[in-house]
């Protein structure tokens, strides 16, 4: 097995666990809102929330396991990749540079789309200054005559 299939094993592990936490802390809050003294048998809701609790800490402490183990696959494959790099730099062969932008790649290769819309628009681009300051300066009306003014009554 290869340092990325146990990669992706122990992500999905850790994704498993992850559930497994959160189910355990919805079930310990169901127990909580259940109890009530004087309706239920109380020791039995305790001792069912500290199982839960204790389940709880056991996939708490197996999912900081996995982590660690994660976080040193990752520096493994950081520093494998690295030294070929560095190999392939000193025999002279090509190496292929990283490429952050693949993502948006296909739009910057994609044919250009009609920009009529967008360059009209940039040839006015006062046009709301305009009107807005005409309709300041209306002199001829006073402010209750305005038709979107509001009329105190």
């Amino acid at each position: 097995m290869t340092d990325e299939e146990e990669l992706d094993l122990l992500q999905q592990e850790a994704l498993s666990l992850g559930k497994r936490i959160g189910d355990l802390d919805h079930e310990i809050a169901r127990e909580v809102r259940t109890f009530a003294p004087g309706f239920t048998d109380g020791e039995k809701t305790i001792s069912r929330m500290q199982d839960r609790y204790e389940a709880k800490l056991k996939f708490v402490f197996d999912l900081g396991r996995v982590s660690v183990h994660i976080e040193d696959l990752e520096n493994r494959i950081r520093q494998r990749d690295a030294l070929e790099r560095a190999n392939a730099l000193a025999e002279g062969r090509p190496v292929s540079q990283e490429d952050y932008l693949d993502w948006i790649r296909p739009s910057l290769d994609a044919p250009e789309r009609e920009q009529a819309i967008e360059q009209e628009s940039y040839h006015r681009p006062h046009e709301g200054e305009e009107r807005m300051v005409q309709e300041m300066h209306r002199e001829d009306l006073a402010p209750d005559d305005y038709p979107d003014g509001w009329r105190s009554r």
